[in-house]
């Protein structure tokens, strides 16, 4: 992959284009969504985007993304809706100068087709397998879920299992 030239507009302009993805997929558009879009897109090899992430408490997650979405949401880029009790907030591209499909969002665009209707829970389990196959350079389907399970006790070996199938589909078809 080519370097990742990180200027502040070059990262809004990747969390403008999850939040279109996601919009376009009918997703929640929360932050995790955006994190998770961005997460699995990379770990797949699918997209070149400019943040950093770490395994963290809802699997890989990027303080660095995090950041951006709350500058563009304070600069009136982003709108933010509250609009279920016991749900996070959701994000709409407002100020968006973006014209047309940049060829670096067409992989982001194929994840969201994959993933952007699905719920936060399955995001959170799917990117956690998905980096513990990538990032911890784990192989066997078994290891992978004890890992998975080992960081996420709140969640069956059945769910991890079904994500860690859910990951397998992703690579297969996105890896083409």
């Amino acid at each position: 992959m080519n370097p990742v030239q990180e200027s502040p507009s070059r990262k809004a302009d990747w969390v403008k284009a999850a939040f279109r993805c996601l919009h376009a997929k009918k997703s929640w558009c929360g932050r995790i969504h955006a994190h998770k879009l961005l997460a699995i897109g990379d770990l797949l090899g699918v997209i070149d985007q400019p943040f950093k992430f770490t395994l963290y408490q809802y699997g890989p997650y990027s303080f660095d993304l995090d950041s951006e979405i709350a500058r563009l949401e304070a600069f009136g880029v982003l709108d933010v809706q509250f609009t279920k009790p016991g749900y996070g907030p959701r994000y709409t591209v407002v100020q968006d100068d973006c014209e047309g499909a940049d060829k670096a969002f067409e992989g982001l665009e194929r994840v969201a087709e994959k993933v952007g209707s699905w719920p936060s829970k399955k995001l959170e389990l799917v990117s956690t397998c998905l980096w513990a196959a990538v990032k911890e350079n784990m192989r066997g389907d078994e290891e992978i879920v004890n890992r998975v399970k080992a960081l996420k006790p709140r969640y069956s070996k059945q769910e991890v299992q079904e994500a860690l199938e859910s990951a397998k589909g992703l690579q297969k078809d996105l890896q083409k």
